[in-house]
């Protein structure tokens, strides 16, 4: 009776041990497990968490594919979940928004300087899977790319986060995003676009151009930050944020800067200005 009431003694130990060290590997340095480090006030512009934030996070309700209906009428996004809550994401840099088989094509067509030349046009992507607001990655336009002309194949350069497995529908496509202030095309007309794909068959989208996110009280040619995505209404394994402009008659630097992708979050009633 003692040596099965101490085997049942070391089998709880041993149980409880395992499940202590699960709980160590899945907390880690807070991000593992799609937790978020609320430290975007850290820089400038502030991509803050707290319900302040410029929001533009809309929703496909008649089933076009095309999410154009906030989701919160007159509150702002709180992100709460990353993408790391889905698993060992990945991430890579588009072109025109495409993943997958698609993509490839385009990238054959474009050839070896210019696909070096998108690649080089987003720094740092692995920033935005990272759990943390404070960093990010950069977005130029380069004119070799987006420029006028019969041969340009590209209308914007993106990034896209690839999941191991599908997130089912319900959870967010949300990008948090800074625009440093820069010195612009005057011409320039800014395009940020996000879309959500199963495969190579694109889900869902929701765009805003320069006129649209100023509305929301966003000026591109600021220093300014925002939410801006989608609420899922189907499935998908990769999501891809965009941005392209029209008449891009120079390279412009620091475009956009990308800090986090959401996969959860809240919505807030902003909170009182000062």
């Amino acid at each position: 009776m003692n040596s099965q009431i101490l085997d049942k003694t070391l089998i709880a130990v041993v149980a409880a041990t395992l499940l202590g060290l699960a709980g160590c590997q899945a907390d880690g340095n807070g991000t593992e497990s799609g937790s978020i480090i609320s430290d975007g006030g850290n820089t400038t512009p502030p991509l803050s968490n707290d319900g302040s934030t410029p929001t533009n996070v809309q929703e496909d309700t008649d089933g076009d594919g095309t999410a154009d209906t906030p989701v919160e009428t007159g509150k702002n996004f709180v992100c709460t979940t990353g993408a790391r809550a889905f698993g060992d994401v990945t991430t890579e840099v588009v072109a025109n928004g495409l993943v997958g088989g698609p993509l490839s094509s385009l990238l054959e067509m474009l050839g070896g300087g210019p696909v070096t030349t998108l690649t080089n046009s987003v720094t740092e992507p692995d920033n935005v899977v990272d759990g943390r607001l404070s960093t990010f990655a950069t977005f130029t336009l380069p004119v070799d790319l987006l420029g006028v002309g019969p041969l340009h194949l590209i209308d914007s350069v993106g990034e896209a986060v690839l999941f191991p497995s599908a997130v089912p529908a319900g959870n967010y496509a949300v990008f948090g995003v800074t625009f440093p202030a820069a010195v612009l095309n005057l011409g320039l007309t800014r395009t940020v676009t996000v879309d959500t794909y199963l495969g190579d068959t694109r889900q869902e989208t929701v765009s805003a151009n320069e006129v649209q996110l100023q509305l929301l009280g966003l000026n591109l040619a600021g220093d300014e930050a925002g939410y801006i995505g989608l609420k899922a209404h189907k499935k998908f394994d990769s999501a891809v944020v965009s941005i392209g402009a029209s008449l891009v008659a120079a390279d412009v630097g620091n475009a956009m800067r990308v800090h986090e992708m959401c996969t959860g979050g809240k919505f807030v009633t902003p909170p009182a200005s000062n």
